[in-house]
């Protein structure tokens, strides 16, 4: 009696077998994770890291997805108070520096090509600042430097400069605020103004620098008032309306962390935005018959709150569309 190999005895049963197929089928078995990320006979499939297949029934999926979405929501608010300060209902709340230094100051005398302003794009309390320098012809005198907002290059805040700029030589606007304020701890907000001569920080609040500006007086600049006192009282209340509700406004819209908070930022706006087109359907100017402070503090916000805007923040309101501002006639945008 012959006895065959136990070998040919399996392949008779098992039917015979290509070269290629005995290989796959008696090399040791894929780990887990391989198998996770390749299919048995197509491309190779991403699947993940496979968390839900090897918890299996270990680990109830409902719970991993619900760890998941907080952990994500957590971590988003957290960077999100970072950039922008948070109240606790999920406000943002623009915070303030007591900078005391004015130019004209003794520390601060009025000099020509001894002072430097740093502003950026996309930025309406740095737009204004610009507006204010230009109409009084002060552009000959005050230097500018123009960052870009790229917070992934920013060591901290967003803004950075694409060459070191002229007065330190810096890469980012912290590392200005670093040299020229021992030790500060706050934010890096733009614009910001500097004593090149001392090489420290004067102001970084846009409506300190429009009346330091509107004050200077130096060769070649105009006789224009953008803060005349018989209707200082009058601006005021008309910037209070466009700082908070409009300017600042925008951004309490765009880095609200709660729904709530977001719906009451976003009725101030329009709200605001009404009460400037009224304003404006029966004045030339916001306050006054001639270019004052109010009005330049307020067009480059709406002009921004309009396309430009909503392509950054979200803006919206379920009735109204991104052609809202620019609807308003008395707001002449330009074409």
């Amino acid at each position: 009696m012959t006895v065959k190999p136990c070998c040919s005895t399996a392949s008779s049963h098992l039917g015979r077998f290509d070269n290629k197929s005995s290989q796959a089928r008696l090399r040791p078995k894929a780990s887990r994770l391989n198998v996770v990320f390749a299919a048995r006979d197509g491309p190779k499939v991403d699947k993940g890291l496979g968390i839900l297949e090897w918890t299996g029934s270990l680990v109830p999926q409902g719970l991993l997805v619900k760890g998941a979405k907080n952990g994500w929501k957590l971590a988003w608010k957290t960077m999100m108070k970072e950039l922008a300060p948070q109240t606790a209902d999920g406000s943002y709340s623009r915070p303030s520096y007591d900078f005391q230094a004015r130019i004209g100051d003794a520390n601060f005398p009025v000099e020509s090509g001894r002072y430097h302003i740093y502003v950026g794009n996309a930025c309406p309390w740095c737009h204004r600042v610009v507006l204010a320098l230009i109409v009084r012809g002060l552009t000959e005198h005050i230097s500018v430097t123009w960052a870009a907002d790229d917070p992934e290059r920013a060591s901290r805040g967003g803004w950075v400069f694409n060459s070191p700029e002229p007065v330190f030589g810096k890469n980012d606007l912290r590392e200005v605020y670093d040299a020229a304020q021992t030790r500060y701890k706050g934010r890096c907000t733009a614009p910001l103004l500097i004593d090149k001569k001392q090489q420290k920080l004067v102001s970084n609040e846009s409506s300190d620098i429009m009346r330091m500006l509107n004050s200077v007086s130096l060769p070649g600049c105009n006789d224009i008032d953008l803060y005349p006192s018989h209707l200082q009282s009058e601006i005021d209340e008309v910037n209070d309306l466009v700082y908070d509700k409009i300017n600042n406004g925008v951004y309490k819209s765009g880095f609200s962390t709660s729904q709530e908070a977001y719906d009451r930022a976003q009725r101030e706006l329009y709200t605001a935005l009404a009460a400037v087109e009224q304003r404006l359907s029966q004045h030339r100017f916001l306050v006054g018959d001639k270019q004052a402070a109010a009005t330049v503090m307020s067009p480059l916000a709406c002009i921004l709150h309009a396309p430009p805007w909503h392509t950054v923040l979200p803006l919206f309101k379920p009735s109204q569309s991104s052609t809202q501002a620019l609807s308003t006639p008395d707001m002449e945008f330009p074409a």
